[in-house]
């Protein structure tokens, strides 16, 4: 009892110590608690930025995420709105937005054979710490409170930018779309293709162990496409009523939907929302 109640104390100290962060920051706090976004602080990279380890002077520890140079970050305060949005995010599955930095910074570019200096968006956000780190651990506790990092991320696109494109394809293997994988391509029904993977392994309670010929997560799909019948979901989920099991059911056929190869066929977030409250498509 006396390591629990010590372990609650610290917990709230660090929220409390966090909480008194300037939201926004400039750069050279992130570089400073990074060591210069050193590679030995690097946690893991995406095609939206790399996350690094961030030291506080008080020794607490952050996660930075410096954003990629091909976001396409929209121009004015729309930034600064955004970030300022999801810094009153508050809700225990997404990974708390602590702080935010936009820096214009110059850089000497070679254009036409000759080298130019050009401005630059240095832009960050700074994440709490989730010791865990992976997903896939959180999703193997008994207590299943998973974390979400990126939460609105996709609302940095400019309005006309509905994809942008990337040689640089990192990510979470067996959970990424295969028009990222092939083509490099971006956009709001990746985070679709992901959330569906996520869907299907949750409601099944079967893990998608993939490798690296099978990035998407296909294999691990088609097996439960096949597997995952309504006698097979009875049979699994014996001790559920009726409505329960049909809630189980329109949990496998969203999460089915997400993971259309043909990303136009996707659902969208607000008609995920909709079926998981029991509304059909009009």
């Amino acid at each position: 009892m006396v390591g629990e109640a010590s372990m609650g104390e610290s917990a709230q100290n660090e929220t409390s110590l966090l909480s008194t962060l300037p939201k926004e920051l400039p750069l050279e706090f992130f570089t400073e608690i990074t060591s210069g976004f050193s590679k030995d602080r690097i946690l893991r990279a995406s095609a939206f930025g790399t996350f690094y380890t961030g030291i506080l002077q008080n020794g607490l520890v952050v996660c930075v995420k410096k954003l990629a140079e091909n976001l396409q970050i929209p121009a004015g305060r729309q930034f600064d709105n955004e970030a300022t949005n999801l810094l009153v995010a508050q809700h225990e599955n997404i990974v708390k937005l602590l702080g935010f930095c936009r820096q214009i910074t110059k850089k000497v570019v070679e254009h036409n054979a000759r080298f130019i200096l050009v401005d630059k968006d240095e832009c960050v956000l700074c994440y709490e710490h989730v010791p865990r780190g992976s997903l896939r651990d959180y999703l193997s506790d008994d207590k299943m409170v998973p974390k979400i990092a990126d939460f609105g991320l996709s609302r940095f696109f400019n309005r006309e930018q509905s994809r942008l494109y990337t040689i640089n394809v990192a990510g979470l293997k067996g959970y990424m779309a295969p028009e990222y994988l092939q083509r490099g391509e971006i956009s709001w029904q990746c985070d679709i293709y992901s959330l569906g993977v996520l869907i299907i392994e949750i409601t099944t309670r079967e893990k998608n162990c993939c490798d690296d010929k099978d990035k998407s997560g296909r294999e691990y799909i088609s097996s439960v496409r096949r597997t995952w019948t309504d006698e097979h979901i009875t049979i699994k989920y014996m001790s559920l009523d009726a409505d329960r099991l049909q809630q189980v059911k329109a949990c496998i056929d969203i999460g089915f939907k997400c993971v259309d190869v043909n990303q136009k066929n996707r659902p969208s977030t607000v008609e995920i929302v909709d079926r998981l409250h029991g509304k059909r498509a009009g």
